[in-house]
């Protein structure tokens, strides 16, 4: 079941949909994971059928704390409450140094210049984050969009 376009107690009824059909995943778009994680949390806290809610994303998992990923080090030591380490921050969280990254790039910072960056630039690198293309690293250097 593919889940587009949720308000508020839709997770507790997925939740509910999931145990009693123990034969179905839902997938969810991360947007919407992201804006409702609280209501995720609470409905899927301790049930047996949260391994069948299913959703996409290219970030590491914000709160791993034994992560190999740069970005969730820097993450988890910029958010020091646990609590505030939630899908939506780690997402504004690697907007910002992305534009921090590209911000220094650009002679004057406009809408001109940051559009004309991101023109240029099929791929943007920040710590272990690839941003622009959806192909994996090694197509990215085998067809010269990016360096080793």
């Amino acid at each position: 079941v593919f889940v587009v376009g949720l308000a508020d107690g839709d997770a507790a009824v997925i939740a509910e949909h999931l145990q009693e059909n123990s034969g179905v995943r839902v997938f969810v778009l991360f947007s919407e994971v992201s804006l409702r994680y609280a209501d995720f949390t609470a409905a899927f806290s301790g049930s047996v059928s949260a391994y069948r809610l299913v959703f996409a994303t290219n970030l590491p998992h914000w709160a791993d704390e034994k992560t190999e990923s740069e970005t969730v080090r820097k993450f988890h030591a910029a958010v020091t409450n646990v609590r505030e380490r939630t899908p939506l921050s780690l997402r504004a969280f690697v907007a910002i140094q992305l534009l921090e990254t590209i911000v220094s790039r650009l002679p004057a910072v406009n809408a001109d210049e940051l559009d004309g960056y991101f023109y240029n630039n099929v791929v943007v690198t920040e710590d272990d984050m690839m941003y622009g293309s959806f192909a994996d690293g090694s197509e990215c250097v085998q067809q010269g969009i990016v360096d080793t």
